[in-house]
């Protein structure tokens, strides 16, 4: 934390300690000392001042904040009962006093979020960064997202984009859940995430699977964001010869798997008051090229389906943002569109000096969700640099 916020966080402990300290004392006089209810109601006026002053600590988290004043409380109880009523603390008071400031500060001010690719916290508004794998950081002023919107959704959080996506958010202040069909997978990104500093809950979900998306909305009354990746592609035959069951496979994955979660928790994040959806789709959703049919039918429906959510709900308090990333290399993506096949997986990227990363595309959505509330990213279209188009690749062979 940054030296000002530090003192700020300090000057606030204190003001926010005379209040608490001070209206707990006021009740316990009115009470043990019979002075009445004036000294009872100013106590409890007291401590209601304590509770809002509280809520403008840098840190957001609400745990942490409560944890923290719970050393201030100790040790300004002793200091309080030896100024108003002459108590005199011993030297084990004193030394359990000192050990409570001590937890204290390691609460509040211990350096967190070290791992390297999500980068650190945004607090108050504070300009911070969100690195890129392979470049040097660049500044970034984002707007802390406010309490009531601080969750975040991703879906597909399994691995690649949506794994990327949701340590970005966590880096960024939002308590993510992450959601995927493989439970193992995710449980382990929101072990990281949380080791790390961050905040998450894994939840594992089949977003094609209506019931069970209608269930998991029901843990929810706000949300902030959801980030619809779930979704995939499934072989690279020609029309005249592509399987159904894979063209349908996609449309349920890309498409109704967003329509599924998106109607599910639109209620959600209109409460917010600041919600964002985000549709995470493709170049394919744009263009179309040959042995690609099926995926790029779906990915249009998903840009369909981005563009006319936000026609309908303009006027409401969500953004609709669109992210259309194209080459992506990532660990399963190709692999699983060719059935496991490792060789023809490696054929997309083949002479490709820098595809881009997923944690590229998760940079991305990052910065188009901590934009300013009034502020909507419609559509990002992000590509590698030797990549002019769905058919328009560079490569070094």
């Amino acid at each position: 934390m940054a030296p000002m916020l530090v003192l700020r966080s300090a000057a606030l402990f204190v003001v926010a300690a005379f209040f608490e300290i001070g209206g707990a004392w006021l009740v316990w006089q009115g009470v043990r000392e019979h002075r009445g209810w004036l000294w009872i109601g100013g106590g409890i006026m007291a401590l209601g001042v304590y509770g809002f002053v509280a809520t403008f600590q840098p840190d957001a988290h609400f745990g942490r904040i409560l944890a923290a004043y719970g050393g201030i409380f100790v040790a300004g109880s002793l200091a309080w009962g030896a100024v108003a009523d002459g108590y005199r603390p011993d030297r084990w008071d004193i030394t359990g006093a000192l050990i409570c400031l001590a937890g204290m500060a390691v609460i509040m001010w211990a350096p967190r979020g070290t791992d390297p690719k999500p980068g650190p916290p945004i607090l108050d508004g504070v300009v911070r960064t969100i690195p890129s794998n392979r470049h040097q950081e660049q500044p970034m002023a984002t707007a802390a997202p406010s309490a009531a919107s601080r969750i975040a959704v991703v879906t597909g959080a399994s691995g690649g984009i949506g794994a990327a996506t949701a340590r970005q958010l966590a880096s960024a202040g939002y308590r993510v859940v992450v959601t995927a069909r493989r439970k193992d997978r995710i449980e382990a990104l929101a072990e990281e995430i949380n080791a790390n500093g961050g905040q998450a809950t894994a939840y594992a979900l089949d977003v094609t699977d209506r019931a069970a998306v209608d269930e998991f909305a029901t843990a929810f009354k706000t949300i902030g964001v959801l980030v619809n990746n779930a979704g995939g592609a499934l072989g690279a035959d020609p029309v005249a010869t592509g399987d159904p069951a894979d063209w349908r496979t996609m449309y349920e994955t890309n498409v109704l798997g967003t329509l599924n979660i998106t109607q599910a928790l639109l209620p959600a994040l209109t409460a917010s008051g600041d919600g964002t959806v985000v549709v995470v789709s493709s170049t394919a959703g744009h263009g179309t090229y040959e042995g690609g049919a099926g995926y790029v039918a779906a990915k249009h429906g998903s840009h369909v389906l981005a563009e006319t959510l936000r026609l309908e709900i303009v006027g409401t308090p969500v953004r609709v943002i669109e992210v259309a990333p194209g080459m992506v290399k990532t660990d399963e993506f190709a692999l699983t569109r060719f059935g496991g096949d490792a060789e023809k997986a490696a054929k997309v990227y083949a002479g490709v000096a820098e595809p881009l990363t997923a944690d590229d595309v998760a940079d991305t959505i990052t910065w188009a969700v901590t934009r300013p509330s009034h502020v909507n990213i419609d559509l990002l279209v992000v590509r590698p640099r030797a990549q002019a188009s769905n058919t328009k690749v560079h490569r070094e062979l």
